[in-house]
């Protein structure tokens, strides 16, 4: 897996383990030695932790779903979908390089505006439908993105540190079993 995966599973999964969930109390210490325990074993095992790639701890704005992609090894994904999103039968309207990050951002300022004052800012059912169709699109073409990317991965041979590595952790797995 890319380092920038690896890092991002080991160390927010710690972190969520020490800490707790963000936005919630953190639970008492005894709770969370199981918890980092747990974490611990799953690192050991090379096992990733999705709630450590997804508890952002803020709104999905374009620079959140931006960094959440960089963690998983996809730099500069909302540029990386423009091509998809633009394509007949899904956003059809020409897309000019900031229109997905900006468009994402006015969705959220509208939604926080929402959520805090209740003041709907006066938006049609055109704006809505057209705002829902803007996130469904998007959602499909991150979606795809994920996808691809992982194929990809899954396509790559190993590097020969890496099979080493996996060989190794195969055989003190299997010393600590008792077999050979």
């Amino acid at each position: 897996l890319p380092d920038a995966v690896r890092i991002t599973s080991v160390f927010e999964s710690l972190n969520l383990a020490m800490k707790g969930p963000r936005h919630h109390a953190a639970p008492p210490k005894l709770d969370r030695l199981v918890a980092i325990e747990k974490c611990c074993k799953n690192i050991v095992a090379g096992n990733l932790d999705i709630e450590a790639f997804t508890d952002t701890g803020s709104n999905p704005g374009s620079k959140v779903v931006t960094a959440l992609f960089k963690n998983l090894g996809i730099s500069l994904v909302l540029t990386k979908v423009k091509s998809k999103f633009q394509t007949r039968n899904r956003w059809g309207d020409a897309v000019t390089d900031t229109l997905i990050a900006d468009k994402l951002d006015e969705i959220l300022g509208h939604r926080n505006v929402v959520a805090r004052t209740a003041d709907t800012l006066n938006l049609t059912r055109s704006e809505l439908r057209s705002n829902l169709k803007f996130l469904r699109v998007l959602g499909e073409v991150l979606e795809s993105a994920v996808q691809q990317h992982f194929n990809d991965l899954r396509q790559k041979p190993l590097h020969r540190k890496a099979e080493g590595a996996v060989q190794l952790h195969i055989i003190r797995v299997s010393s600590r079993l008792g077999t050979p």
